[in-house]
Formats: C-alpha cells, sequence, structure tokens
C-alpha cells in the first residue's frame, strides 16, 4: 500500500484552489481566510481520503467531490456572512460528510447518492440558512440541527434502512422532507414560533415521528 498523502493549503483573500486526488491515503487540509474564496476538490478512487476544511470570513465557495472511495471523509466548518458548501459522495462506503456553519446568509448542500453504510452531520448557527440533504443507497444516516432565525431545510430519502433525525430551534423554521423506499426512519423535532412541516412517505414500512413545540 502507499503512504498517506497529505496536502495543507492555506489561503488569503480573492483566491481559487482546484485540487486533484487519486491516490491511496489521499489527505488535504485546507484553510481560508477574507472575502470571496472559492475552493474545488475530488477526490476519485481514494481510500481511507479525507478533506478538512476551514474557512472564514464571507461570499466563500467550496466544492467537494469524492467518488469510488471506502472509508473518506468530509469535514467542514465556515463561519461569516453568505457562504456556500456543496459536498457530493458518490459510490462510498464506510465514509462521512460533516459541515458545521456559524453565521448568517449560509447555504449547505449534501449528497450522498448510490452508497452504503454512509453518515452524514450538518448543524447550522445563525439566520436565512438553506440546508439540503439528498440521500441514495443502503443503511445511510443523517443528522441535522438547524437554530435561529428564517432557517429552511429540504430532505429527500431514497433507498433501505436509512435514518434520519433532524432538529430545529427558533422562529419561521421550514422543513420540507420526502422518505421513499423500505424501513426508513425519520425523527423531527421542531421548537419556536412559525414552524411549517410537509412531509411525504412512500413505500414499505417506514417510520416518521414529529415533535413541535412553540
Amino acid at each position: 500500500m502507499r503512504g498517506m498523502k497529505g496536502v495543507f493549503v492555506s489561503c488569503l483573500l480573492m483566491s481559487i484552489l482546484l485540487a486533484r486526488a487519486a491516490e491511496s491515503g489521499a489527505a488535504l487540509s485546507l484553510q481560508q481566510t477574507g472575502t470571496g474564496q472559492v475552493a474545488v476538490v475530488d477526490q476519485h478512487e481514494a481510500r481511507e481520503s479525507s478533506i478538512l476544511s476551514t474557512q472564514l470570513g464571507q461570499s466563500n465557495e467550496v466544492t467537494f467531490t469524492q467518488v469510488q472511495s471506502l472509508s473518506a471523509r468530509i469535514a467542514l466548518n465556515q463561519s461569516g456572512l453568505g457562504n456556500q458548501a456543496a459536498m457530493l459522495q458518490s459510490h462510498l462506503q464506510q465514509s462521512s460528510i460533516s459541515v458545521q456553519q456559524d453565521g448568517s446568509g449560509l447555504k449547505a448542500s449534501v449528497t450522498q447518492r448510490d452508497s452504503a453504510d454512509v453518515a452524514a452531520l450538518v448543524v447550522q448557527h445563525g439566520q436565512m440558512q438553506d440546508g439540503i440533504v439528498m440521500q441514495s443507497g443502503v443503511q445511510l444516516r443523517v443528522d441535522i440541527v438547524q437554530s435561529g432565525i428564517a432557517n429552511e431545510l429540504l430532505l429527500n430519502q431514497s433507498g433501505t434502512n436509512l435514518m434520519a433525525r433532524l432538529v430545529q430551534d427558533g422562529s419561521g423554521l421550514t422543513v420540507h422532507a420526502a422518505e421513499l423506499g423500505i424501513d426508513n426512519v425519520m425523527q423531527l423535532s421542531q421548537s419556536g414560533k412559525g414552524g411549517l412541516i410537509i412531509l411525504q412517505q412512500s413505500g414499505q414500512g417506514n417510520r416518521i415521528t414529529v415533535i413541535q413545540r412553540n
């Protein structure tokens, strides 16, 4: 087996990073500070690969892709104003995505498709946040936590033995969730004023639990 390949990148102001890896044990650590940061990272066919990213500032964008990997990991921490994150994992096993955003006008999009034994965690604090999570496959899990004002969440799951847990705390919160498949579980807890939940479920043996508090 080839040894661990590591890359550490630190960027200041108006920077664009494009990285592509196809190594066993490929690892990328990215730190960005300033305004208008753009990061694009692709990891393909990389066993035990990882992307660890931190962004501070405003109007920052990251796009991370991991395809046909085993034990892959993406971890992103964003703080500031108007930051956007898009993450895709496809044809993976035993992998995870973790996103934490703290600020205003934040957008996080997580897509995990055609995968097995994969987990996602999205945590957003602040106001006017958008969260989008799309999952398809077998034995997938997602945990989403939003707190603040005027946050919106879209979740779509399809497959078998999927688990989703959603927690929202604040005002003007909206959830659109859909489950399609077999033996899937969704747990939703919403507290605050002006909350709206729209659910759709089809398939066999699916379960949804909803708790709303003012």
